[in-house]
Protein backbone atom coordinates (compact mmCIF):
# COMPACT_ATOMS: atom_id res chain seq x y z
CA UNK A 1 0.00 0.00 0.00
CA UNK A 2 2.84 2.37 0.86
CA UNK A 3 4.51 1.80 -2.49
CA UNK A 4 1.29 2.46 -4.40
CA UNK A 5 0.72 5.78 -2.61
CA UNK A 6 4.33 6.80 -3.13
CA UNK A 7 4.01 6.15 -6.87
CA UNK A 8 0.78 8.19 -7.01
CA UNK A 9 2.47 11.08 -5.22
CA UNK A 10 5.48 10.91 -7.52
CA UNK A 11 3.26 10.88 -10.63
CA UNK A 12 1.21 13.92 -9.60
CA UNK A 13 4.27 15.93 -8.64
CA UNK A 14 5.81 15.07 -12.00
CA UNK A 15 2.68 16.23 -13.87
CA UNK A 16 2.58 19.47 -11.89
CA UNK A 17 6.17 20.58 -12.26
CA UNK A 18 7.94 18.74 -15.10
CA UNK A 19 7.02 21.17 -17.89
CA UNK A 20 8.34 24.21 -15.98
CA UNK A 21 11.51 22.38 -14.91
CA UNK A 22 12.35 21.31 -18.47
CA UNK A 23 11.98 24.88 -19.79
CA UNK A 24 14.15 26.25 -17.01
CA UNK A 25 16.73 23.54 -17.63
CA UNK A 26 17.01 24.51 -21.29
CA UNK A 27 17.07 28.25 -20.68
CA UNK A 28 19.65 28.03 -17.90
CA UNK A 29 22.08 26.24 -20.21
CA UNK A 30 21.46 28.47 -23.23
CA UNK A 31 22.09 31.94 -21.74
CA UNK A 32 25.74 33.08 -21.48
CA UNK A 33 27.68 36.03 -20.05
CA UNK A 34 29.70 38.04 -22.56
CA UNK A 35 32.78 39.95 -21.39
CA UNK A 36 34.11 42.62 -23.77
CA UNK A 37 37.55 44.17 -23.23
CA UNK A 38 37.72 47.59 -24.92
CA UNK A 39 39.85 50.76 -24.59
CA UNK A 40 37.21 52.22 -22.26
CA UNK A 41 37.18 49.25 -19.88
CA UNK A 42 35.33 45.99 -19.31
CA UNK A 43 31.73 45.54 -20.47
CA UNK A 44 29.35 42.80 -19.38
CA UNK A 45 26.52 41.69 -21.64
CA UNK A 46 24.20 38.77 -22.28
CA UNK A 47 23.91 36.40 -25.22
CA UNK A 48 22.09 33.19 -26.11
CA UNK A 49 23.06 30.08 -28.08
CA UNK A 50 21.11 29.44 -31.31
CA UNK A 51 22.59 26.21 -32.73
CA UNK A 52 24.83 23.21 -32.10
CA UNK A 53 27.77 24.91 -33.84
CA UNK A 54 27.82 27.24 -30.82
CA UNK A 55 26.82 30.52 -32.45
CA UNK A 56 25.79 33.11 -29.87
CA UNK A 57 23.50 36.10 -30.55
CA UNK A 58 23.90 39.39 -28.68
CA UNK A 59 23.50 43.13 -29.35
CA UNK A 60 25.96 45.23 -31.34
CA UNK A 61 27.00 47.59 -28.53
CA UNK A 62 28.72 44.81 -26.55
CA UNK A 63 31.17 44.15 -29.43
CA UNK A 64 31.61 47.77 -30.58
CA UNK A 65 35.25 48.85 -30.14
CA UNK A 66 36.00 45.51 -28.51
CA UNK A 67 39.64 44.41 -28.43
CA UNK A 68 38.79 40.96 -27.09
CA UNK A 69 35.54 39.05 -26.52
CA UNK A 70 35.20 36.31 -23.90
CA UNK A 71 32.36 33.99 -22.92
CA UNK A 72 32.15 33.20 -19.19
CA UNK A 73 31.25 29.52 -19.44
CA UNK A 74 30.47 29.09 -15.74
CA UNK A 75 32.03 31.25 -12.99
CA UNK A 76 33.63 34.64 -13.74
CA UNK A 77 37.31 33.72 -13.68
CA UNK A 78 40.03 32.84 -16.19
CA UNK A 79 39.50 29.10 -15.82
CA UNK A 80 36.02 29.39 -17.37
CA UNK A 81 36.64 32.05 -20.05
CA UNK A 82 36.43 31.05 -23.73
CA UNK A 83 37.34 33.40 -26.55
CA UNK A 84 34.57 34.44 -28.95
CA UNK A 85 34.91 35.52 -32.58
CA UNK A 86 32.55 37.89 -34.41
CA UNK A 87 30.90 36.00 -37.27
CA UNK A 88 28.47 38.74 -38.37
CA UNK A 89 27.32 42.11 -37.02
CA UNK A 90 25.16 45.08 -37.95
CA UNK A 91 25.16 48.44 -36.20
CA UNK A 92 21.90 49.47 -37.91
CA UNK A 93 20.03 46.39 -36.69
CA UNK A 94 21.96 46.28 -33.39
CA UNK A 95 22.69 42.55 -33.69
CA UNK A 96 25.93 40.55 -33.53
CA UNK A 97 26.48 36.83 -34.10
CA UNK A 98 29.49 35.24 -32.39
CA UNK A 99 31.20 31.87 -32.71
CA UNK A 100 32.55 30.24 -29.55
CA UNK A 101 34.53 27.02 -30.11
CA UNK A 102 34.04 24.23 -27.54
CA UNK A 103 31.15 25.96 -25.76
CA UNK A 104 28.85 22.89 -25.77
CA UNK A 105 25.59 24.56 -24.75
CA UNK A 106 22.00 23.78 -25.73
CA UNK A 107 20.37 26.01 -28.34
CA UNK A 108 17.20 28.09 -27.97
CA UNK A 109 14.53 27.78 -30.70
CA UNK A 110 13.35 30.94 -32.51
CA UNK A 111 9.62 31.53 -32.94
CA UNK A 112 8.59 33.14 -36.26
CA UNK A 113 4.98 33.47 -35.04
CA UNK A 114 3.90 37.11 -34.72
CA UNK A 115 3.61 38.01 -31.00
CA UNK A 116 0.20 39.22 -29.81
CA UNK A 117 -0.54 42.19 -27.57
CA UNK A 118 -0.91 41.08 -23.96
CA UNK A 119 1.09 37.91 -24.57
CA UNK A 120 3.20 36.95 -21.51
CA UNK A 121 6.94 37.24 -22.16
CA UNK A 122 10.15 36.95 -20.13
CA UNK A 123 13.49 38.75 -20.18
CA UNK A 124 16.60 36.76 -19.22
CA UNK A 125 20.12 38.01 -18.63
CA UNK A 126 22.97 38.86 -16.29
CA UNK A 127 22.35 42.35 -14.83
CA UNK A 128 25.49 44.34 -14.00
CA UNK A 129 26.86 47.89 -14.07
CA UNK A 130 28.93 48.60 -17.18
CA UNK A 131 31.55 49.45 -18.23
CA UNK A 132 33.81 48.52 -15.32
CA UNK A 133 36.80 50.66 -14.48
CA UNK A 134 40.08 49.23 -15.76
CA UNK A 135 41.15 47.19 -18.73
CA UNK A 136 41.96 43.87 -17.07
CA UNK A 137 39.82 40.97 -15.90
CA UNK A 138 40.81 41.79 -12.32
CA UNK A 139 38.21 44.57 -12.43
CA UNK A 140 35.50 41.88 -12.43
CA UNK A 141 36.34 40.85 -8.87
CA UNK A 142 33.55 41.42 -6.39
CA UNK A 143 30.68 41.34 -8.91
CA UNK A 144 30.03 37.58 -8.91
CA UNK A 145 26.96 37.79 -6.69
CA UNK A 146 25.14 40.19 -9.05
CA UNK A 147 25.88 38.08 -12.12
CA UNK A 148 23.47 35.22 -11.44
CA UNK A 149 20.93 34.74 -14.22
CA UNK A 150 17.85 36.89 -13.59
CA UNK A 151 14.34 36.58 -15.04
CA UNK A 152 11.76 39.37 -15.30
CA UNK A 153 8.18 38.83 -16.43
CA UNK A 154 5.98 41.14 -18.45
CA UNK A 155 3.71 41.26 -21.48
CA UNK A 156 3.81 42.54 -25.04
CA UNK A 157 2.54 46.13 -25.16
CA UNK A 158 2.66 46.54 -28.92
CA UNK A 159 4.61 46.31 -32.17
CA UNK A 160 6.07 49.43 -33.76
CA UNK A 161 8.35 50.67 -36.53
CA UNK A 162 11.13 52.96 -35.31
CA UNK A 163 14.54 54.23 -36.35
CA UNK A 164 17.68 54.27 -34.27
CA UNK A 165 18.93 57.73 -33.36
CA UNK A 166 20.33 59.58 -36.41
CA UNK A 167 19.26 56.69 -38.69
CA UNK A 168 16.70 56.69 -41.50
CA UNK A 169 16.00 52.96 -41.90
CA UNK A 170 12.76 51.88 -40.24
CA UNK A 171 13.20 49.06 -37.76
CA UNK A 172 10.50 46.77 -36.30
CA UNK A 173 10.50 46.61 -32.50
CA UNK A 174 8.53 44.80 -29.78
CA UNK A 175 7.43 47.08 -26.95
CA UNK A 176 7.01 45.21 -23.67
CA UNK A 177 6.91 45.60 -19.87
CA UNK A 178 9.56 43.02 -18.80
CA UNK A 179 12.25 45.15 -17.17
CA UNK A 180 15.68 45.21 -18.86
CA UNK A 181 18.67 46.11 -16.70
CA UNK A 182 22.16 47.03 -17.84
CA UNK A 183 23.94 43.81 -18.64
CA UNK A 184 20.66 42.19 -19.79
CA UNK A 185 20.96 43.79 -23.23
CA UNK A 186 21.57 41.21 -25.91
CA UNK A 187 19.61 38.58 -24.00
CA UNK A 188 16.52 36.87 -25.37
CA UNK A 189 12.90 37.91 -25.05
CA UNK A 190 11.06 34.58 -24.78
CA UNK A 191 7.46 33.39 -24.75
CA UNK A 192 5.85 31.01 -22.26
CA UNK A 193 7.11 28.00 -24.26
CA UNK A 194 10.77 29.01 -23.96
CA UNK A 195 11.05 30.22 -27.58
CA UNK A 196 12.84 33.45 -28.56
CA UNK A 197 10.56 36.15 -30.01
CA UNK A 198 12.99 39.08 -29.82
CA UNK A 199 16.46 40.31 -28.85
CA UNK A 200 16.51 42.88 -26.02
CA UNK A 201 18.32 45.94 -27.31
CA UNK A 202 17.16 49.09 -25.52
CA UNK A 203 16.03 49.96 -22.03
CA UNK A 204 14.17 53.24 -22.63
CA UNK A 205 12.51 55.22 -25.39
CA UNK A 206 15.38 57.75 -25.39
CA UNK A 207 17.55 55.46 -27.52
CA UNK A 208 15.11 55.27 -30.46
CA UNK A 209 13.08 57.70 -32.51
CA UNK A 210 9.39 57.00 -33.31
CA UNK A 211 8.09 57.01 -36.87
CA UNK A 212 5.84 59.95 -36.08
CA UNK A 213 6.25 62.78 -33.52
CA UNK A 214 4.10 61.23 -30.78
CA UNK A 215 4.97 61.31 -27.08
CA UNK A 216 5.57 57.76 -25.77
CA UNK A 217 5.87 56.35 -22.25
CA UNK A 218 9.34 56.21 -20.70
CA UNK A 219 8.77 53.17 -18.47
CA UNK A 220 8.57 50.60 -21.26
CA UNK A 221 11.24 48.38 -22.82
CA UNK A 222 12.11 47.20 -26.29
CA UNK A 223 13.41 44.22 -28.22
CA UNK A 224 14.24 43.90 -31.90
CA UNK A 225 11.70 41.75 -33.74
CA UNK A 226 12.90 38.16 -34.23
CA UNK A 227 12.09 38.32 -37.97
CA UNK A 228 15.27 40.36 -38.55
CA UNK A 229 17.47 37.77 -36.87
CA UNK A 230 15.79 34.93 -38.79
CA UNK A 231 16.32 36.82 -42.06
CA UNK A 232 20.00 37.36 -41.25
CA UNK A 233 20.60 33.74 -40.24
CA UNK A 234 19.03 32.45 -43.46
CA UNK A 235 21.04 34.89 -45.58
CA UNK A 236 24.29 33.89 -43.83
CA UNK A 237 23.33 30.18 -43.99
CA UNK A 238 23.71 29.86 -40.21
CA UNK A 239 21.66 26.93 -38.87
CA UNK A 240 18.93 27.45 -36.25
CA UNK A 241 15.65 25.91 -35.12
CA UNK A 242 12.58 27.82 -36.33
CA UNK A 243 9.20 27.30 -34.62
CA UNK A 244 6.28 28.15 -36.92
CA UNK A 245 3.41 27.05 -34.65
CA UNK A 246 1.91 29.21 -31.93
CA UNK A 247 2.75 28.60 -28.27
CA UNK A 248 -0.40 27.08 -26.77
CA UNK A 249 0.41 28.41 -23.32
CA UNK A 250 -0.07 31.94 -24.66
CA UNK A 251 -3.77 31.29 -25.38
CA UNK A 252 -5.91 32.46 -22.47
CA UNK A 253 -8.24 29.45 -22.63
CA UNK A 254 -5.40 26.95 -22.80
CA UNK A 255 -3.55 28.68 -19.96
CA UNK A 256 -6.67 28.56 -17.79
CA UNK A 257 -7.16 24.84 -18.48
CA UNK A 258 -3.49 24.16 -17.77
CA UNK A 259 -3.68 26.09 -14.47
CA UNK A 260 -6.72 24.08 -13.39
CA UNK A 261 -4.95 20.81 -14.25
CA UNK A 262 -1.96 21.88 -12.15
CA UNK A 263 -4.19 22.99 -9.24
CA UNK A 264 -6.10 19.68 -9.26
CA UNK A 265 -2.84 17.72 -9.47
CA UNK A 266 -1.39 19.63 -6.52
CA UNK A 267 -4.54 19.08 -4.41
CA UNK A 268 -4.50 15.35 -5.16
CA UNK A 269 -0.76 15.24 -4.42
CA UNK A 270 -1.35 16.89 -1.02
CA UNK A 271 -4.09 14.35 -0.21
CA UNK A 272 -1.79 11.49 -1.20
CA UNK A 273 0.99 13.04 0.86
CA UNK A 274 -1.24 13.24 3.94
CA UNK A 275 -2.26 9.59 3.52
CA UNK A 276 1.38 8.52 3.21
CA UNK A 277 2.30 10.55 6.31
CA UNK A 278 -0.52 8.96 8.34
CA UNK A 279 0.49 5.42 7.28
CA UNK A 280 4.16 6.09 7.98
CA UNK A 281 3.31 7.64 11.35
CA UNK A 282 1.48 4.54 12.56
CA UNK A 283 4.31 2.35 11.29
CA UNK A 284 6.88 4.62 12.97
CA UNK A 285 8.64 5.40 9.70
CA UNK A 286 8.79 9.20 9.36
CA UNK A 287 10.06 10.99 6.26
CA UNK A 288 13.80 11.28 5.76
CA UNK A 289 15.10 14.80 6.46
CA UNK A 290 17.01 16.49 3.62
CA UNK A 291 19.69 17.93 5.90
CA UNK A 292 20.42 18.76 9.50
CA UNK A 293 22.52 21.36 11.33
CA UNK A 294 23.79 21.04 14.90
CA UNK A 295 25.65 23.63 17.01
CA UNK A 296 28.16 22.67 19.72
CA UNK A 297 30.03 24.59 22.41
CA UNK A 298 33.43 22.96 21.78
CA UNK A 299 35.33 20.56 19.47
CA UNK A 300 35.14 17.57 21.86
CA UNK A 301 31.38 17.82 22.15
CA UNK A 302 31.06 18.05 18.37
CA UNK A 303 33.19 14.94 17.71
CA UNK A 304 31.35 12.93 20.36
CA UNK A 305 28.02 13.85 18.78
CA UNK A 306 29.30 13.00 15.30
CA UNK A 307 30.40 9.53 16.41
CA UNK A 308 27.12 8.90 18.21
CA UNK A 309 25.11 10.30 15.30
CA UNK A 310 26.88 8.10 12.72
CA UNK A 311 26.50 4.97 14.87
CA UNK A 312 22.84 5.64 15.59
CA UNK A 313 22.15 6.40 11.94
CA UNK A 314 23.56 3.04 10.87
CA UNK A 315 21.45 1.12 13.40
CA UNK A 316 18.22 3.10 13.32
CA UNK A 317 16.27 3.12 10.03
CA UNK A 318 14.04 5.94 11.28
CA UNK A 319 16.68 8.41 10.07
CA UNK A 320 17.94 6.63 6.97
CA UNK A 321 17.29 3.45 5.06
CA UNK A 322 20.06 0.96 4.54
CA UNK A 323 21.77 1.63 1.22
CA UNK A 324 20.99 5.38 1.14
CA UNK A 325 23.81 7.77 0.25
CA UNK A 326 25.04 10.33 2.77
CA UNK A 327 27.09 13.46 2.05
CA UNK A 328 28.54 14.67 5.35
CA UNK A 329 31.04 17.26 6.49
CA UNK A 330 31.32 20.65 8.20
CA UNK A 331 30.58 24.18 7.04
CA UNK A 332 32.80 27.22 7.62
CA UNK A 333 31.29 27.77 11.10
CA UNK A 334 32.12 24.21 12.13
CA UNK A 335 28.52 22.99 12.10
CA UNK A 336 27.80 19.44 10.96
CA UNK A 337 26.19 19.01 7.55
CA UNK A 338 24.54 15.65 6.85
CA UNK A 339 22.75 15.46 3.51
CA UNK A 340 20.77 12.20 3.08
CA UNK A 341 20.03 11.00 -0.48
CA UNK A 342 17.30 8.38 -0.64
CA UNK A 343 18.56 5.58 -2.92
CA UNK A 344 15.07 4.57 -4.15
CA UNK A 345 14.05 8.14 -4.92
CA UNK A 346 17.33 8.72 -6.77
CA UNK A 347 16.93 5.62 -8.93
CA UNK A 348 13.31 6.47 -9.80
CA UNK A 349 14.08 10.06 -10.83
CA UNK A 350 14.85 10.33 -14.54
CA UNK A 351 16.09 13.89 -14.18
CA UNK A 352 18.09 13.18 -11.00
CA UNK A 353 18.01 15.14 -7.72
CA UNK A 354 19.13 18.77 -7.65
CA UNK A 355 21.30 20.17 -4.84
CA UNK A 356 21.20 23.90 -4.14
CA UNK A 357 20.18 26.81 -1.96
CA UNK A 358 16.59 27.16 -3.23
CA UNK A 359 13.78 25.28 -1.49
CA UNK A 360 11.50 25.65 -4.54
CA UNK A 361 14.02 24.55 -7.19
CA UNK A 362 15.89 21.74 -5.42
CA UNK A 363 15.10 18.39 -3.80
CA UNK A 364 18.25 18.57 -1.62
CA UNK A 365 18.81 21.92 0.09
CA UNK A 366 22.05 23.37 1.50
CA UNK A 367 21.62 26.73 3.27
CA UNK A 368 25.00 28.27 2.49
CA UNK A 369 25.58 31.54 0.63
CA UNK A 370 28.46 30.04 -1.40
CA UNK A 371 26.07 27.45 -2.87
CA UNK A 372 24.02 28.58 -5.90
CA UNK A 373 20.24 28.33 -5.99
CA UNK A 374 20.62 25.31 -8.33
CA UNK A 375 24.21 24.22 -7.81
CA UNK A 376 24.60 20.57 -8.86
CA UNK A 377 22.60 17.47 -9.75
CA UNK A 378 22.97 13.85 -8.63
CA UNK A 379 21.87 11.06 -10.97
CA UNK A 380 22.09 7.28 -11.14
CA UNK A 381 23.23 5.65 -14.38
CA UNK A 382 24.35 2.07 -14.96
CA UNK A 383 24.63 1.36 -11.21
CA UNK A 384 26.93 4.35 -10.69
CA UNK A 385 26.37 7.70 -9.00
CA UNK A 386 27.10 10.83 -11.06
CA UNK A 387 27.44 14.50 -10.07
CA UNK A 388 26.82 17.33 -12.57
CA UNK A 389 27.56 21.02 -12.00
CA UNK A 390 24.56 23.16 -13.03
CA UNK A 391 26.61 26.17 -14.16
CA UNK A 392 26.98 27.25 -10.52
CA UNK A 393 28.58 30.57 -9.62
CA UNK A 394 31.35 29.17 -7.37
CA UNK A 395 31.77 25.82 -9.14
CA UNK A 396 31.99 22.18 -8.04
CA UNK A 397 34.97 19.87 -7.51
CA UNK A 398 35.45 16.10 -7.03
CA UNK A 399 38.70 15.31 -5.18
CA UNK A 400 40.00 18.75 -6.17
CA UNK A 401 39.14 18.41 -9.89
CA UNK A 402 36.94 21.23 -11.27
CA UNK A 403 33.74 19.96 -12.94
CA UNK A 404 32.80 21.48 -16.29
CA UNK A 405 29.19 22.76 -16.31
CA UNK A 406 26.58 20.23 -17.48
CA UNK A 407 29.14 17.38 -17.87
CA UNK A 408 28.31 14.54 -15.41
CA UNK A 409 31.28 12.99 -13.57
CA UNK A 410 31.27 9.73 -11.61
CA UNK A 411 31.19 10.14 -7.81
CA UNK A 412 32.48 7.15 -5.85
CA UNK A 413 32.19 6.29 -2.18
CA UNK A 414 34.89 7.97 -0.11
CA UNK A 415 35.48 10.76 -2.62
CA UNK A 416 35.32 14.40 -1.56
CA UNK A 417 32.74 16.70 -3.17
CA UNK A 418 33.21 20.46 -2.88
CA UNK A 419 30.19 22.71 -3.53
CA UNK A 420 31.12 26.37 -3.17
CA UNK A 421 32.96 26.50 0.20
CA UNK A 422 31.36 23.29 1.51
CA UNK A 423 33.46 20.08 1.52
CA UNK A 424 31.45 16.85 1.83
CA UNK A 425 32.42 13.18 1.84
CA UNK A 426 30.26 10.45 0.24
CA UNK A 427 29.38 7.27 2.13
CA UNK A 428 26.62 4.69 2.38
CA UNK A 429 24.20 4.62 5.31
Amino acid sequence: MNKVLEWILFAFLTISFTSHASNFEQLNQSIVRIVSISPTGIKIGTGFVINETQNVVTHYQIIAESLKLLIADGAVNKAYFKQALVKWSSKDKNVAILHVPNLRRKALPLSSVEPNKGMPIYTLGFPAREPFVGESLDSLRGIEKVLELSVTKGSVSGLMYTTWENKTTLFRMIQHSAEINKGNHGGPLINACGQVVGVNTAGTISSITPKSPVDLATDVFYASHISYLIEILKAQQIPFEEIKSACLLEDNGTSAVYRWIVIIAIVLAIIALIIVMVIRYYQWVPFIPAFKFETFENETQRLQHLQKHSSYRTMNTNLTHEGDFVLSGFNRDGRIISLVINDIQLRKSKQGLTIGRSNSLCELVLSDDTVSRRHARLSYKEDSLYIEDMNSLNGSKVDGMILEPFKPAKLNLGQTLRLGDLTLSLRRA
